[in-house]
C-alpha cells in the first residue's frame, strides 16, 4: 500500500520519490488527500450530472403520470445535491469509508470516465461499478488490455434495477506487468 501512495505521488505530481524511503512525508500525504479529495469531489458533480440528464429523459419519454411525478421528485432531489456539492469546496468533502478493491482488464479503449468497469467476477447481475472519476493522470497511465487491482470508492448509486453504482478510482496497481 504504501508503494502504491508512493507511486501515486510520482504520478500525480512528478516529485521524485525515493524507493528507499520508508515513510511518506507528511506534505506528500497532505497533498495525495487532497488530489483524492479533488477527484472524488468532480467525480460526484458528474456523476450527478449523468443521473440528472438519465431522470430528465424518462420524464420527457414516460406516460405514466405516476411515473413521471416520481421521476420529477428523484430528480428535484438530485439538483438540490448537485447545488450542494458546487456549493462544498473539495477539500472540505470525506471519501467514503467503504472502499472495494477489483481486478480489471482494461478494454481496448482503455479507463474513461462512464465506463462499466469489466471486473473479474462481475455477473450479468452485478453489481456494476460505473467510472465516475480516476486520481490524477490514472487515465493516462492505465495501459488498455493490461490487468490491474484498482481501489474503488462509492460516489453515487445509479438508479438503475440491478446493483450499480458510480466510482471513483482513488489507487491502481498493475499486476503481471
Amino acid at each position: 500500500m504504501r508503494n502504491l501512495i508512493v507511486m501515486l505521488a510520482v504520478l500525480v505530481w512528478g516529485a521524485g520519490c525515493r524507493a528507499g524511503t520508508p515513510k511518506q512525508s507528511s506534505q506528500e500525504a497532505s497533498r495525495t488527500q487532497h488530489v483524492r479529495l479533488r477527484a472524488y469531489h468532480q467525480a460526484k458533480l458528474w456523476a450527478l450530472d449523468q443521473e440528472i440528464q438519465r431522470h430528465r429523459a424518462w420524464i420527457q419519454n414516460t406516460q405514466d403520470p405516476q411515473r413521471r411525478l416520481a421521476y420529477q421528485k428523484a430528480l428535484a432531489r438530485l439538483q438540490v445535491e448537485r447545488e450542494r456539492w458546487i456549493a462544498l469546496p473539495a477539500d472540505s468533502v470525506a471519501l467514503p469509508k467503504d472502499s472495494v478493491q477489483v481486478v480489471v482488464t482494461l478494454p481496448p479503449e482503455g479507463c474513461r470516465r462512464g465506463l462499466s468497469l469489466p471486473y473479474e467476477g462481475l455477473t450479468r447481475s452485478g453489481p456494476f461499478y460505473i467510472v465516475a472519476g480516476i486520481v490524477g493522470d490514472a487515465c493516462r497511465v492505465l495501459k488498455p488490455k493490461h490487468r490491474y487491482r484498482l481501489t474503488l470508492v462509492p460516489v453515487l448509486p445509479q438508479a438503475y434495477p440491478f446493483p450499480s453504482s458510480y466510482v471513483c478510482i482513488v489507487a491502481y496497481e498493475e499486476l503481471n506487468p
